[in-house]
């Protein structure tokens, strides 16, 4: 059983956690604020901690810190729990020391596998603590000091060699991982590195099998990993990226001559010799032996996603060291760009990247790049294996670059002769030639000037006449507003009565059929009143254009004129002394 810690102010998450914690059969202690949860840390170890970011006394962050500065708390996982969904709270968490960052609100099913994932490590670490603070001793030879590192699958101690007193790296894999289908070749693997000869692959010296796990001895490299240095650096120079790229394609030669596939490189295993500044390949996952090239479907995936080749997940398992190569091509890309462009957090987006995303040239993004550097990183990365260079390709292409920075390079089998510039750095120019150099840059910047003074000049030219255009248009715009609306209208001075809103206007009007209404836009007619009711009524001329006979289109108007009230022919214009706004009552219906 293993004993969690959490904190958290709010009642309801405590509830929560106690509910989740308990069913998984675990003793926990919850508290109320971070001091409470370092306080009970410090009284009694926990396996794993959960913390709130956001409370009294001390946020998460000062007690995540704290718990880390413990010896209890070294290696314990930390969980932080919070509501701050932004990359800077993220950024601070994973600082302060935590393992994993959540967002509330955590569902239950999410938090219990992410517990059950930590308490399985972290009973896994346990015991390699337990072989460090005994300072073990590894089948009578060799005495544990400290971890280097530690992986899915196994961890690196350093240690002593009792015999001659020598530091040594030892390996030592997990005791899931050291079944019978894996010892074989395991052994096998390490029996044919050991006889390699080379100086860019960290030697083998021992391997073994101690309480049923097994390890392997190797020479032990003092200056950190590539992942280390990326760390601290972001990015590295060309010229160091290609210098790293070469030994380790030299590293690879070797491996692909004796049949042997790393299929995990990655900066973790690229060791840095301070001795001698060479770049070391090591292997702390589990490297294969290929008598096919075909890779069962169902075979654990020990290598990082995030560096794998595409024929990795292909239907067909097939792999070859063109896979390495892919590798080493994700990794040169991450050391100049600082981004590696496949690596996501979710293993299915980083898998379909691998299978589809091309990333975009490292010159496209970096002008300082040099094409060469861009192309060959380009041709690594190539999807289908087969346009891939091999090893010893590679090793030379980035040979050629070292030698000659300012080299460009079309593809991997074009390379183009040295430029002016590299060769003038080099001193491979002579002095006249030089001097006719600098006079052709010059001209070629003073006809840039020029261009880009006319360009200047048409762009004021255009920018003048479209500001010309605006203000004529403007100008048109408000002579028609103010001016040609208080014009006075052409026609007969006609009192008119709206078909709809039952208006009547005074107003000047050549076609009364083509008029409308000011207010309302409907259909205006001649205001009549009828003798008879005194009712007022627009009329409106009726449709003629169907009517030939004289007889026929005079009795139509004549219909038209009808009082729609009485019905009486007695009706007349509406005198203008009658200009008014005809009530509700005298419209027609």
């Amino acid at each position: 059983m293993s004993r969690i810690l959490a904190a958290d102010d709010n009642k309801l998450l405590r509830v929560f956690y106690e509910d989740v914690l308990s069913y998984l059969g675990q003793e926990y202690e919850i508290c109320k604020n971070g001091q409470e949860a370092l306080d009970a840390f410090k009284r009694q170890a926990a396996d794993l901690v959960i913390l709130d970011v956001d409370m009294p006394v001390m946020n998460g962050f000062d007690c995540c810190r704290a718990i880390r500065n413990t010896p209890e708390g070294v290696s314990v996982p930390i969980v932080i729990v919070s509501s701050h969904d932004d990359e800077n709270h993220i950024a601070m968490g994973l600082d302060a020391g935590a393992n994993d960052y959540l967002i509330k609100p955590v569902k239950e099913t999410h938090l219990i596998a992410k517990l059950k994932n930590f308490l399985k490590n972290s009973s896994f670490l346990k015991g390699e603590c337990d072989l460090i603070k005994g300072h073990a001793t590894i089948s009578g030879k060799y005495r544990v000091e400290k971890m280097i590192g530690s992986g899915a699958h196994s961890t690196v101690f350093q240690v002593t060699d009792i015999q001659s007193n020598k530091t040594l790296a030892l390996k030592m894999l997990k005791e899931s991982a050291s079944s019978n289908d894996i010892s074989k070749p395991f052994f096998e693997t390490a029996a044919k590195i050991r006889e390699l000869q080379s100086d860019y692959i960290v030697k083998i010296l021992d391997m073994g099998q101690f309480s049923e796990r097994l390890y392997i001895v190797m020479e032990f490299i003092d200056g950190g990993d590539l992942s280390e240095l990326l760390k601290r650096k972001k990015i590295l120079s060309e010229h160091e990226t290609a210098k790293m790229a070469e030994d380790i394609a030299l590293a690879l030669k070797t491996f692909h001559s004796a049949g042997l596939i790393h299929l995990d490189l990655k900066p973790e295993n690229i060791l840095i010799d301070s001795a001698t500044g060479k770049y070391k390949l090591a292997d702390f996952g589990l490297i294969t032996v290929r008598s096919t090239t075909t890779m069962p479907l169902n075979a654990e995936i020990w290598s990082t996603l995030a560096y794998v080749a595409p024929e990795y997940f292909s239907e067909e398992g097939v792999v070859s060291g063109a896979s390495d190569i892919y590798s080493l091509g994700v990794t040169m890309y991450q050391c100049i760009s600082g981004d590696n462009p496949f690596l996501s957090e979710r293993p299915a987006i980083t898998m379909s990247r691998h299978m589809n995303l091309i990333p975009p040239l490292l010159k496209s993004s970096n002008s300082i790049v040099s094409s060469g550097i861009s192309c060959i990183v380009a041709d690594m990365l190539n999807k289908p294996m087969e346009l891939r260079p091999n090893a010893e390709e590679a090793a030379r292409k980035i040979e050629e670059i070292i030698n000659n920075p300012e080299i460009v390079t079309k593809s991997m089998d074009n390379v183009k002769a040295l430029s002016s510039k590299a060769r003038e750095i080099s001193g491979q120019m002579p002095v006249e030639e030089v001097k006719a150099q600098i006079r052709k840059e010059r001209r070629i910047r003073a006809k840039f000037e020029t261009s880009q003074q006319w360009k200047s000049i048409a762009s004021a030219g255009l920018a003048t006449i479209f500001i010309a255009l605006i203000f004529m248009l403007l100008g048109y715009g408000l002579n028609t507003i103010f001016f040609e609306q208080k014009q006075p209208a052409q026609g007969a001075l006609i009192t008119t009565n709206c078909s709809k809103c039952g208006t009547i206007d005074r107003l000047r009007i050549a076609d009364i059929t083509k008029s409308k209404c000011g207010k309302c836009g409907s259909t205006l007619g001649y205001a009549m009143k009828c003798e008879s009711c005194n009712k007022i009524f627009p009329y409106i001329l009726p449709p003629l254009n169907n009517l030939k006979d004289k007889n026929a289109i005079m009795a139509k108007l004549e219909e038209a004129r009808k009082c729609p009230a009485c019905g009486s022919t007695k009706v007349a214009l509406l005198p203008n002394t009658e200009k008014k706004k005809a009530g509700k009552k005298n419209l027609v219906k």
